[in-house]
């Protein structure tokens, strides 16, 4: 067993990996700010992901083998959080299905990432986002159902390679878990 450190505080939550035994999640940070999201890896150690500007938290859940990591982090000091994604630099905002808050869960190795977003209305729905050529966009995984099937696809929380998703929702109103696959 190995302890990964801290960003300097006293805590720190492991919660992804990838195969080149990159790991990513939470630590506390020095006094004054709430959790960093970070990477970590044998010959770096913990790193701090980074944070949007003006905010104070960030979690990471998940990295590819690319080493891009998702989770999210406040858009600004105490405001909502966002779905992320940190590419080797700093992060980039997924935004939301119109609500004020969305995470994202997972990442595959094509840089899709599927989670979970407000839809405005108070209402949450899984997501999809990837870049298919025509710009990165966040997608509505309920869009990709046949209408009247009734399904309501709530949080995504895993993809892989072949672009199969998984995650929950309601059938007909009674929780169930789902296979979806994104094209």
């Amino acid at each position: 067993m190995q302890d990964l450190g801290t960003l300097g505080g006293d805590n720190s939550y492991a919660l992804g990996i990838n195969d080149a035994g990159q790991i990513v999640g939470a630590a506390d940070p020095p006094p004054g700010n709430k959790l960093y999201a970070f990477v970590w890896d044998s010959s770096n150690g913990m790193q701090n992901l980074g944070l949007f500007p003006g905010a104070k938290q960030a979690v990471a859940y998940d990295i590819n083998e690319l080493g891009e990591a998702v989770g999210e982090g406040e858009i600004s000091n105490n405001g909502p959080s966002h779905a992320v994604l940190w590419d080797g630099g700093s992060p980039t905002d997924l935004g939301t299905l119109g609500g004020a808050t969305s995470v994202a869960f997972a990442i595959n190795d094509s840089s899709m990432v599927v989670g979970r977003s407000d839809t405005g209305s108070s209402e949450t729905r899984a997501f999809g986002w990837d870049d298919d050529g025509g710009g990165a966009v966040m997608t509505d995984l309920n869009d990709l159902l046949p209408s009247g099937s009734g399904w309501v696809l709530l949080e995504a929380w895993d993809v892989n390679n072949s672009g199969y998703i998984t995650g929950f929702g309601t059938q007909n109103g009674n929780v169930r878990a789902f296979l979806l696959h994104k094209n």
